[in-house]
């Protein structure tokens, strides 16, 4: 017979004391800090800023997000924890390495052979020289979708192609 022994040492829950944002230009930190779930400790708040592994890994992906909405598709986050155990806290630091903003470049309809090029035209939100977003792009496809939808083509497919260009920052 053989008996298997699992030691656990829990350790210590720590409580956030600061949450730092590094290289952050392109928006304001607070406006990044209120879109995140993870809060520090604020007594006055009622805050009590425990950190919780699933809800800061789903602030990493909102905080991409918010970038590649507004054109950095390029955006990269490295986390940084530094440990006072003996206070029990830790400070978070999120490094922000934004890249470059991409506009868009030049836009082509292609298929269209039923309606107006105009039309089409009209449904488009992310014109060339606007800030390339993917969530805006995706917007504009729906929009076009629903257009010829609306005309009786609900096997109509909409299918957008990119091409990135990081020299000159166009997509």
């Amino acid at each position: 017979e053989a008996t298997v022994t699992i030691l656990i040492n829990e350790g210590q829950e720590l409580r956030i004391k600061d949450i730092q944002l590094q290289n952050v230009s392109a928006f304001k930190e607070s406006y990044v800090k209120r879109k995140m779930k993870t809060k520090s400790r604020n007594l006055f708040l009622f805050r009590r800023g425990i950190f919780k592994e699933q809800k800061f890994q789903t602030d990493l992906e909102r905080i991409e997000y918010i970038y590649q909405k507004e054109g950095y598709l390029d955006v990269k986050l490295a986390v940084d924890f530094e440990y006072l155990i003996e206070k029990k806290r830790m400070i978070v630091v999120i490094s922000v390495d934004e890249g470059k903003q991409y506009v868009s470049g030049e836009v082509v309809i292609h298929g269209n052979l039923l309606f107006p090029e105009s039309e089409i035209w009209g449904k488009l939100e992310m014109l060339p020289g606007e800030v390339y977003s993917q969530v805006n792009l995706q917007q504009d496809v729906d929009s076009i979708r629903r257009y010829y939808f609306e005309r009786g083509y609900i096997n109509a497919r909409i299918i957008p192609e990119t091409n990135l260009n990081k020299e000159t920052g166009r997509v």
